[in-house]
């Protein structure tokens, strides 16, 4: 079986701690997830699990095929806060900005590098499979470009060419 998500471009989202009374964002809305051999079976088993829908005012969905059959486990979150700051700061006070994102390390996990300019250090943040984050911190001395393969290259060209070290 393959798994589906459903879509309507129909309704009206507002953005957290929103006054406005028109709404803030032009968007799609998740209507349900289904599984199939295929779309249409899919949308078949929809209306058989959900058939409350056919009483909504929803005329047409769009049907999109998700990658992974079990999606929740696989799903990635980003969040804002990250990229406003671009960079993060430790308990000591040490500023990090995000160098380089998203390499994969194989296992589902992802590290992002940092750099600290002013303490020449530099953050490797791994968010594994399950969510978990780990983290260490060492002197770029001590960075291996090896270890991130071309990200790791580049991760030293950014922070030459930004004229940090």
């Amino acid at each position: 079986m393959r798994s589906y998500i459903f879509i309507t471009t129909k309704g009206y989202t507002f953005q957290p701690e929103s006054e406005s009374i028109e709404p803030d964002i032009e968007n799609c809305q998740v209507v349900s997830f289904a599984q199939g051999k295929d779309e249409k079976q899919a949308f078949e088993n929809l209306i058989n699990d959900n058939d409350y829908l056919l009483e909504t005012t929803f005329d047409e969905l769009i049907c999109l095929e998700l990658r992974h059959p079990d999606y929740g486990k696989h799903a990635r979150h980003f969040y804002f806060t990250s990229y406003r700051r671009k960079g993060l700061t430790n308990q000591a006070g040490d500023h990090y900005k995000l160098i380089i994102s998203d390499i994969h390390a194989g296992g589902g996990a992802i590290i992002d590098l940092y750099y600290d300019e002013r303490t020449n250090k530099v953050k490797e943040a791994k968010t594994l499979a399950d969510k978990t984050v780990l983290s260490v911190e060492f002197t770029i001395d001590d960075f291996d470009p090896e270890r991130y393969g071309d990200e790791g290259i580049e991760f030293l060209k950014k922070i030459r060419r930004a004229s940090f070290i």
